[in-house]
């Protein structure tokens, strides 16, 4: 099974029947931490799971090993039965989120979730894709014409860096079945999640009322033409995501309707002959080995024992640098101006050393924005949070010093 269910019983999880014995063998090494409950008719393999190692276990399932997650709880403590209380997958960790990124665990990879709409007629093949960052609240609509060997759909999943993709349920006697084949492979080789919605979440009736909402006054900009897969794509991630169901989404979203040709084309077999990005870290150490929760000691071992360009390129002091540094591997730039303005910067901090250590220095201690955002977004930020933010407002001045100093000399 693709999906792992976990039973919270306040100080403790629990896992039973196939689950018990595959996280067993997989995080404890050994099947001596299972137990048996016996009744009349059968006996059911059970594991009890601290707190603790849940959050790891969560972690490594839905970020290294693409399964989803499922979490059963009691409403009130009398309560006999279990209902299903959160639910997670690799491209919607949704109220799981901060299991999985706890405070000390860094977020230095963003959690993309995908759409695809799929149209074949005599006059070829059209693809539209609706790509949607969560936690950079950002949407991105791409409509293009592709071959039989979906090459250019299969750039744009290396590109966007999906983490799932939402499928239509194809009918056996549709045309589009045969290629929707080809996409699954190609999603399959990419290493993305496939998920079947049903063919009435593509429905676009209520897609206007629903943008007017997440965009608020950045709806569409001038000139701005949304096409009907592209459209379709979109009313099925929304839905999928509930991202109306949080009131913090309201007004946040922004919409870019993108162009194939802004970034170089790599294709998946590309991306791994030129070892561009890990190619996946498993925890599946037994728990004696299991990497600590400092995230420093978590982030070095990654960063030294991987042969990724991309773990010899990370230097970066903070999260949000991470994430970008992996999206511009992931899309390597085109537009010679803006390559040479990246130089430029570069070549500004090489130069000037005081700035580089300055600013070095400066970033090691700046919060990861995007997250404090998100809390404060859910109003659910802590002291802690707010003491982060006023002490970064505290060092903006010395980061103005450092960057004058920087223009002055060049």
């Amino acid at each position: 099974s693709d999906t792992i269910r976990f039973f919270d019983r306040t100080e403790f999880f629990c896992v039973y029947q196939d689950d018990a014995l595959s996280l067993a063998r997989q995080y404890y090494k050994s099947l001596e931490t299972v137990k048996y409950l016996e009744d009349a008719e059968s006996t059911i393999p059970s594991l009890c799971i601290s707190r603790a190692m849940f959050a790891h276990i969560v972690r490594d399932c839905l970020l290294h090993r693409k399964l989803r997650v499922e979490v059963y709880g009691k409403k009130e403590e009398r309560d006999r039965d279990f209902i299903l209380m959160k639910t997670a997958s690799p491209g919607k960790l949704g109220l799981l989120h901060d299991v999985v990124y706890s405070a000390a665990t860094p977020m230095d990879d963003s959690t993309v979730c995908m759409a695809l709409k799929l149209q074949t007629s005599t006059n070829g093949r059209m693809v539209g894709v609706c790509c949607v960052d969560p936690s950079a609240r950002r949407i991105s609509l791409y409509e293009f014409e592709d071959t039989d060997r979906f090459s250019h759909l299969e750039s744009l999943i290396v590109q966007v860096g999906a983490k799932e993709c939402l499928l239509e349920k194809a009918s056996k006697e549709s045309n589009v079945s045969t290629d929707m084949s080809a996409v699954r492979s190609i999603l399959e080789t990419c290493n993305v999640v496939c998920t079947d919605r049903k063919r009435t979440e593509f429905q676009t009736k209520d897609l206007n009322q629903d943008l007017n909402r997440l965009l608020g006054s950045s709806f569409f900009p001038t000139g701005f033409e949304l096409k009907l897969l592209a459209q379709q794509s979109l009313a099925v991630v929304i839905k999928y995501l509930e991202l109306l169901n949080d009131e913090s989404n309201f007004g946040q979203f922004k919409l870019e309707l993108m162009n194939l040709s802004t970034f170089m084309r790599m294709d998946g077999a590309a991306v791994q002959a030129l070892q561009l990005m890990p190619s996946g870290l498993s925890a599946t150490a037994p728990v004696s080995n299991l990497p600590s929760l400092s995230a420093s000691s978590t982030r070095r071992s990654n960063l030294y024992n991987s042969g990724s360009l991309f773990h010899l390129l990370n230097r970066c002091k903070t999260s949000v640098g991470t994430r970008k540094l992996r999206r511009w591997l992931q899309q390597p730039l085109l537009d010679i101006t803006e390559i040479n303005r990246r130089h430029d910067i570069v070549d500004i901090l090489i130069e000037d050393v005081f700035a580089r250590e300055s600013l070095q220095q400066l970033l090691k201690s700046t919060p990861d924005f995007d997250r404090i955002i998100r809390r404060l977004h859910r109003r659910s930020a802590k002291l802690h949070d707010c003491v982060l933010l006023y002490q970064f407002v505290l060092r903006i001045p010395m980061f103005v010093d450092a960057f004058s100093s920087s223009s002055s000399s060049s």
